[in-house]
């Protein structure tokens, strides 16, 4: 949740452990590439389009329009860092989070909700606590490349923590798709950033997520 990353956040000093690693022991660079996640809504649009439309609850509604700004909130800490350094992992993973809002905009056309982000620049948010929190990843973000691995790491952690609550919360089958297909592309971004971090020394280490369910993601076994 937006509570639990600022709390991340202020621990920042000790967010990881610096490792000297082995070359031959670290995995090829991950850019963070998901076929299903890049290729957009084509994927999607069937199944989703198949699926009832139904009322939404107070919590869905509320979700949806949360979710679709969280996901802006990835996109623009992506698209900064792509901008100071050349990694290619910041310009793909952007690039999927731009799809992931374009998910999230399938429900805000289906069920005609006010979409946040309308009007809003990058780095500009309607919420106040999502203005703080991107402020306070971009400035990590802006330290050095490290810093915004880290950075990414920890929203992917907070956006898989939030779609797990929200599709416990959801009842209608469209959102819970929508949401299914975040959480897989999150868990894809998470081992991207994890993977990219030991490339640079760095063993990263679960700041929202328990060891447990890090772990898992972190093999492939889930989201």
């Amino acid at each position: 949740s937006i509570s639990r990353l600022l709390l991340a956040l202020l621990a920042l000093p000790g967010l990881f452990l610096f490792s000297q690693c082995d070359p031959d022991e670290v995995d090829p660079i991950d850019t963070g590439e998901d076929p299903q996640t890049l290729s957009c809504n084509a994927y999607l649009v069937d199944e989703f389009n198949a699926l009832p439309v139904e009322d939404l609850s107070a919590v869905e509604n509320a979700d949806v329009l949360f979710l679709r700004e969280e996901e802006k909130l990835a996109r623009d800490v992506y698209l900064l860092s792509k901008s100071l350094y050349t990694l290619p992992i910041f310009d793909n993973i952007s690039q999927s989070e731009q799809c992931h809002m374009d998910h999230v905009a399938l429900l805000l056309d289906r069920y005609e909700l006010f979409d946040p982000t309308t009007g809003k620049a990058e780095g500009e948010f309607l919420d106040p606590a999502l203005q703080t929190l991107y402020d306070d990843l971009a400035a990590q973000s802006q330290t050095d490349l490290v810093g915004a691995l880290t950075a990414g790491a920890l929203i992917e952690e907070t956006d898989i923590v939030d779609l797990k609550e929200a599709i416990d919360a959801a009842d209608n089958q469209d959102v819970i798709l929508v949401y299914e297909r975040l959480l897989q592309g999150s868990g894809n971004h998470l081992r991207a950033y994890f993977k990219n971090l030991q490339n640079q020394g760095v063993e990263y280490e679960p700041q929202v997520l328990s060891q447990a369910e890090f772990d898992a993601i972190i093999d492939g076994n889930q989201p």
